[in-house]
């Protein structure tokens, strides 16, 4: 039986359902996993600011004691509030890759000029895009954010440090973006099928999680985790690993388990019960 001492959810996908929340039957075995004395972490490709917002207007911050934001760029202590930034944009290159994206010396660059494309980037919670239209207005409804500037990324002060960069466009010319050249040494995620975020160089979910374990005392072997994007494949691999239902098989052929349910069928809460009637896993505080 292995002992299982900490918990890190991947967000999008995986404990959030279509609507954005958690479901009820997921939520219950958290709140019993966290009176268990089990340590609890969140890994999303959302800012901080973002995160902790969400969890404090869903009163369920006091559940986690870590979180890993921007795919590896931010980490919260949730017990010391201590924040770390491993890797930002900084404006200039922000701007330069934006523009290589967009405006490629190709034969794309008078297309790509009559479609409705979006350009810009998180700056801890404040989205910054050269002007409105129906892609942001999208994006903005969707990220559930009030805080909208329509300036443009240049116009943000040189010592900006920018979480990741967006382009919002049409699904077909997104997917010609998506394989250009100024992406190939990038972290890029198509988080819906009309945005393509991009993260910095060195952004890794692995760094932020080794700095949990060496702030929490925990080890690979004792932390169980639920993933289904391709960026936490790592992840699953070094870890007691668990992909999502309808994960890509990358992911799964990275996992241990694979859940019999998606999120909105409570997957997580299903897979938890399971491993304690097979008696696979126990659930306690670290020592």
């Amino acid at each position: 039986m292995q002992e299982i001492n900490s918990i890190l959810f991947g967000l999008e996908n995986t404990l959030l359902n279509q609507f954005g929340d958690i479901p009820p039957a997921t939520m219950s075995v958290l709140e019993d996993l966290h009176q268990k004395g089990c340590l609890l972490g969140l890994s999303t490709m959302r800012s901080a600011h973002w995160i902790m917002h969400f969890l404090e207007r869903k009163r369920i911050a006091h559940l986690f004691s870590f979180l890993i934001a921007s795919n590896g760029s931010e980490y919260i202590n949730l017990r010391t509030h201590r924040r770390k930034r491993f890797e930002f944009w900084s404006v200039e290159e922000g701007a330069r890759v934006l523009d290589e994206l967009t405006h490629p010396e190709t034969e794309m660059t008078h297309s790509l000029g009559n479609l409705p494309i979006a350009r810009g980037a998180d700056n801890n919670g404040r989205y910054v895009f050269e002007k409105p239209g129906y892609y942001t207005i999208l994006f903005f409804l969707r990220d559930h954010t009030g805080l909208i500037d329509f300036h443009g990324i240049r116009s943000l002060p040189e010592n900006t440090q920018l979480n990741r960069l967006i382009v919002l466009g049409s699904k077909p010319i997104l997917n010609r973006i998506a394989h250009f050249p100024a992406l190939e040494n990038l972290s890029v995620v198509r988080a819906t099928p009309t945005r393509l975020e991009i993260y910095p160089p060195e952004s890794s979910i692995m760094h932020a999680f080794d700095l949990a374990k060496e702030e929490f005392g925990l080890r690979d072997e004792s932390t169980l985790t639920f993933g289904s994007r391709p960026l936490e494949k790592e992840l699953l691999q070094r870890t007691w690993g668990i992909a999502m239902k309808n994960s890509p098989q990358e992911v799964i052929d990275c996992a241990k388990r694979v859940t019999k349910y998606n999120a909105a069928q409570n997957g997580i809460a299903y897979m938890i019960n399971v491993l304690l009637m097979e008696k696979t896993c126990v659930f306690r505080k670290p020592k």
